[in-house]
Parts: structure tokens; C-alpha cells; sequence
């Protein structure tokens, strides 16, 4: 039985949820919960009262209020990093520089804040045989797995062009739009037209700008979150079209079909739209309990080092803008 730990115990790890055998899940500690081979043995966070009643309301044996207190008792195997996002990368420092760091750590997004973070990161991580994960939802959804792979693959021809809508900021939201196409699309070769659009979160703008993913181009266009919220990406290829709607949570495919009088036309593939996106966090967790079974990574390139080249092309085009 693998021995799981969280550290930070606010809402994402499971501070409003309570342990259920049904419904969604929504929480580290839900995920744990549900999953087999894998206990909650210990969980930490430096405010020692919300250790403690989140021991108490997810039956977790052992409460400690430093990070570093609950790796030299407990020793994981699994930890769930859920702090506040500006304390990710010392959390980070903390295990990877501990002589009992866990086999596997399941980072909350972000995993950093700026390019001196992400050195730190690269650093520390150098010479430790750790498998970093970080929690870019749609990299653990099964669908978008799937697509990914058919779309590598060839299945859809070429891919010819894509749109792409967002809200709440760039990097607040921007950057997981940017992760998607890279998981879907691959590197993006270049970009420009990089321009600030309608007002973010907190500060953080929208920006609008051209990914070239080789001679393809596809367009990410900001969008004002006081009208509502959008988050939808399509991608158009030779022999089809994808496109992801409400958040990435049903997806639609059209085929390429010669009609009649020899013209193309897309026609809907069977059994879509498809539903997707349900419990992402479950997947998330139980891609790490599989790396820690298995000591090797489980997941679609979404280990630290792919969060930390889609945060610094967001860090690059945002910069861009400032000039």
C-alpha cells in the first residue's frame, strides 16, 4: 500500500469536500479516497489548525504543521502540493532537498511564478531521481489523450489552422490554453502579432497572438470575461475538424466527405459529440499513485519540465507586449 501525503490543506486539497464512495471528485483528498493501493497517511500546512481539522474530517492518521516535519515521520511515497501558488517552489526546494523525498510529487498549478522560480525548480530537480507532476487537468483527461495521439499520429492529415478563445488573463488563463494546443499540436515553431486585449484578472490582461505550430497558424483571442466566460480551441485539419466547446468538456469531430457533385464537405463523425473533462482531478491523482507503483512517469508529458516550457513561452509572449 503506497503511503500519500498533501500538503496545503485549503479547498483544492479537500478542506470543503468530505469523503463520499460516489459523485464527483473534486479534491486531492477525494481523489486518494476513492483510489485503491494508495492510503492518506499524513497531510501538513504551516497554519496548524487547518492540519488538524483536516485530519479529523478525512481520517488521516497524522497532522504536522511543517512540510519538512512530515517528510522525515511519514516518508511518502506520493505528495500532493497544494499550497498557496507563491509558495509552490519553496515547498519544491523543501522535498527535493530532503534525504526522504517522495518517489513522486503532484504539483498544483502554477508551478512557479517567473523564469528565477523555474531555474530554482531545474536546479533543485537536476540530480534527484523525482517524478514531478503538475496539474494541467486537460493532460491527464483520457479524451484529450486520445486525441492527442490520433492527431500525432496522422489520423487527421495535416493540420491546416486553429482558433482559440480564453478569459481571466494570460497567464492566469492564457497559459492553459497554450498548454492544451502543445499537448494536442506539438511545439509551437513561432508566433507574433502578440497584442494586449481586454482586461484579466488581478491585473492580468488578456493577450491576443499567432502560435505557428510548423507553417500552421493558430489564433488565440482573448475575450472579456464581463460579457461571460469562454474557453474553446478548434483545430482544422486535412481530413477533419476538431472542436473543444465549453471549457474543453464536450468535443465535436467533422470528417471530410465528397459529395455528390464532387465538393468537400465536413460531415459529423459518429458517436460525437463526446463528453469529456469529468473528474479531472481523479485522473490527475491516479496518474501519480500509477508513477509511484510503477516508478515511471504516467501521464501525456505532463511532468514539470513540459509545465516549464509552456510557462516560459507565456513569460516570453507577455514580455513581448510590454515593448
Amino acid at each position: 500500500m503506497l503511503k500519500a501525503a498533501i500538503h496545503g490543506c485549503g479547498r483544492i486539497a479537500g478542506s470543503r469536500d468530505v469523503p463520499s464512495a460516489e459523485g464527483p471528485v473534486t479534491t486531492h483528498a477525494h481523489a486518494f479516497h476513492r483510489l485503491e493501493g494508495v492510503s492518506l497517511a499524513a497531510v501538513s500546512d504551516k497554519t496548524p489548525s487547518r492540519a488538524d481539522d483536516f485530519a479529523v474530517r478525512w481520517n488521516v492518521d497524522r497532522a504536522f504543521h511543517a512540510l519538512a516535519d512530515l517528510l522525515e515521520v511519514c516518508r511518502p511515497d506520493l505528495l500532493s502540493i497544494c499550497s498557496r501558488n507563491a509558495e509552490h517552489v519553496d515547498d519544491l526546494e523543501i522535498c527535493l532537498r530532503h534525504d526522504h523525498c517522495p518517489a513522486v510529487i503532484l504539483a498544483e498549478k502554477p508551478l512557479c511564478l517567473d523564469s528565477n522560480e523555474a531555474a530554482r525548480i531545474e536546479a533543485a530537480a537536476a540530480d534527484r531521481d523525482v517524478i514531478i507532476l503538475v496539474n494541467h487537468s486537460r493532460r491527464f483527461d483520457p479524451l484529450h489523450r486520445e486525441l492527442a495521439a490520433r492527431i500525432q499520429q496522422g489520423e487527421f492529415g495535416a493540420l491546416l489552422g486553429g482558433n482559440a478563445w480564453y478569459y481571466g488573463g494570460w497567464i492566469n488563463n492564457g497559459t492553459h490554453m497554450v498548454d492544451t494546443l502543445r499537448m494536442l499540436l506539438g511545439e509551437v515553431g513561432s508566433w507574433d502579432s502578440a497584442s494586449l486585449s481586454h482586461p484579466g484578472r488581478d491585473g492580468d490582461p488578456c493577450v491576443d497572438v499567432l502560435l505557428r505550430f510548423d507553417a500552421a497558424p493558430v489564433r488565440l483571442e482573448g475575450v472579456p470575461e464581463s460579457a461571460y466566460q469562454l474557453f474553446e480551441y478548434e483545430c482544422r485539419f486535412e481530413k477533419a475538424r476538431l472542436r473543444f466547446e465549453h471549457f474543453g468538456s464536450r468535443v465535436r469531430c467533422e470528417r471530410v466527405e465528397v459529395n455528390d457533385i464532387d465538393e468537400r464537405e465536413l460531415i459529423d463523425c459518429d458517436k460525437y459529440p463526446r463528453k469529456t473533462m469529468s473528474d479531472p482531478l481523479y485522473h490527475a491523482v491516479k496518474a501519480a499513485v500509477s508513477s509511484a507503483q510503477n516508478r515511471s512517469q504516467d501521464g501525456f508529458q505532463a511532468d514539470y519540465s513540459e509545465a516549464l516550457k509552456t510557462m516560459k513561452l507565456v513569460w516570453d509572449i507577455a514580455d513581448a507586449t510590454q515593448h
